[in-house]
């Protein structure tokens, strides 16, 4: 079961089984399809997200430059402006 399936049966218990029972050969995705745009779209914010904090990490964990500068680094990073 995806993520966002555990998600929609978490948070719409009713709903997602009436739907499963009525279209049993629809994936989740299909049946909410709207809400599903809106996941990935969501999805691929934290992911972003999530990659700044690693690279800001991994800044920190390794520095190649003196502290003020691996600081100023990071921040950049965290505000995705490092581009």
């Amino acid at each position: 079961m995806s993520e966002f399936e555990e998600y929609i049966k978490l948070n719409y218990p009713r709903d997602y089984e009436r739907q499963r029972r009525i279209y049993p050969d629809q994936s989740v995705e299909d049946l909410y399809s709207e809400d599903y745009k809106m996941w990935r779209h969501q999805q691929a914010k934290v992911d972003e997200l999530q990659n700044r904090i690693d690279e800001a990490l991994e800044d920190l964990e390794y520095p190649t430059a003196p502290w003020d500068e691996t600081i100023a680094s990071v921040v950049k990073v965290l505000r995705g402006d490092n581009d």
